[in-house]
């Protein structure tokens, strides 16, 4: 008797408990964030318009909706650390170095290369691209620091 009580709920409840983890393990198997297609050549441009100091070719690649946000004078003192920090970027040396999905942002880490005598310094950036009505656009990029 005992035996059969136990087979049934063996029926009933496993089917529900395998259904319900096959569920729960949907969002692990999601794709990784795919990059707009042009991300590349955007933070390129966006790198080498910030260490040159040219703000109006850096602001030209952010989304229209967000260019009257970005502050001149935090560009200049930006600029200028850059150089201080890490000396000259070694032009096309950026490379993907991974995705993420925060929000509805699409994230992606570069890794470009910087030469401050004695050695070259490998420094982490983040590109952060948004949907505007169906067009993906740069919405943020800043250094990250402690990534490594």
């Amino acid at each position: 008797m005992i035996y059969r009580i136990f087979r049934i709920f063996l029926q009933i409840t496993f089917p529900i408990a395998m259904t319900m983890l096959l569920i729960a393990s949907i969002p692990a198997c999601s794709p990784e964030p795919v990059p707009p297609v042009n991300a590349d050549e955007i933070a390129e441009n966006v790198l080498v318009a910030l260490v040159e100091g040219d703000f109006i070719k850096y602001t030209s690649f952010f989304a229209e909706e967000l260019r009257g946000d970005l502050d001149e004078q935090k560009f200049n003192s930006d600029s200028a650390q850059i150089d201080i920090d890490y000396g000259e970027y070694i032009a096309n040396s950026i490379t993907q170095w991974k995705t993420e999905k925060e929000d509805s942002f699409n994230v992606v880490y570069y890794k470009t290369t910087f030469t401050k005598d004695p050695e070259d310094i490998e420094v982490i950036w983040k590109a952060v691209f948004k949907d505007f009505e169906g067009i993906e656009k740069l919405a943020g990029f800043e250094l990250v620091k402690d990534l490594l």
